[in-house]
């Protein structure tokens, strides 16, 4: 798996797409991605219908996020998982029972 992870960046040209996203993550008040951000916040936190969070608490990247995006989401049920970045690979089934206890409660299952 890991393999397929690596493929896309095989050659030097085929980075930048990864380099782009990173220099999207804002690190100034001024950074052009805030209105986006801003924008995806306001959806989340008026968001009334049934959520979860399934949270990796050894993920290198948003390990520490946590706090911000379940006040984003109170309503949501958190799930954490000892696992890091890649839950979809590490910790399948809690994805999944996530997704299905969402659906539960939304009256589609």
């Amino acid at each position: 798996m890991a393999r397929a992870y690596r493929w896309p960046l095989r050659r030097l040209a085929d980075r930048t797409a990864p380099l782009a996203m990173a220099r999207m993550v804002p690190i100034r008040e001024d950074h052009p991605s805030l209105p986006g951000l801003r924008r995806s916040l306001a959806v989340a936190t008026s968001f009334e219908g049934p959520s979860a969070i399934v949270w990796g608490e050894r993920d290198p990247v948003l390990g520490r996020a946590l706090r911000g995006v379940a006040e984003a989401l109170p309503r949501a049920v958190v799930t954490r998982v000892p696992a890091g970045h890649y839950l979809q690979e590490e910790t399948p089934d809690a994805i999944v029972a996530a997704v299905l206890d969402v659906a539960r409660r939304a009256g589609l299952r």
